[in-house]
């Protein structure tokens, strides 16, 4: 068991007139990677899960869209902790306990673009 990584991909259309293009991801747990055409954007941990873009599309033109996310262990730990003692993969000091509730987890959005 360990951390989460889910990958989402798709293709926007840039509006022509757009100078100032933000794509804001909405709700994340915990980190999202921003990639544009293979072009490392940004690395986005807190809130707002959002980054200009502009530099990496042109107007007009498709763009590439990627997004990495990353959730923390914790949901991973609840699972185990229910599971006997032998049979756990994971370990932790103080880790939840078997009737913990799950966290959210990974993309939840909406996602939306932003034209300026």
């Amino acid at each position: 068991m360990r951390a989460t990584k889910r990958m989402y991909e798709g293709t926007v259309k840039i509006e022509n007139s757009a100078s100032e293009v933000r794509l804001d991801l909405g709700k994340v747990r915990d980190w999202a990677a921003v990639y544009v055409d293979w072009q490392k954007v940004a690395d986005l941990w807190c809130e707002p899960y959002a980054c200009d873009i502009a530099p990496y599309v042109k107007p007009g033109r498709n763009a590439s869209i990627r997004v990495e996310v990353t959730s923390t262990w914790y949901n991973a730990l609840v699972e185990d902790a229910k599971l006997p003692e032998k049979d756990r993969q994971t370990w932790t000091k103080f880790g939840p306990k078997p009737d913990a509730q799950y966290h959210e987890a990974g993309f939840i959005g909406p996602a939306t673009m932003l034209y300026q």
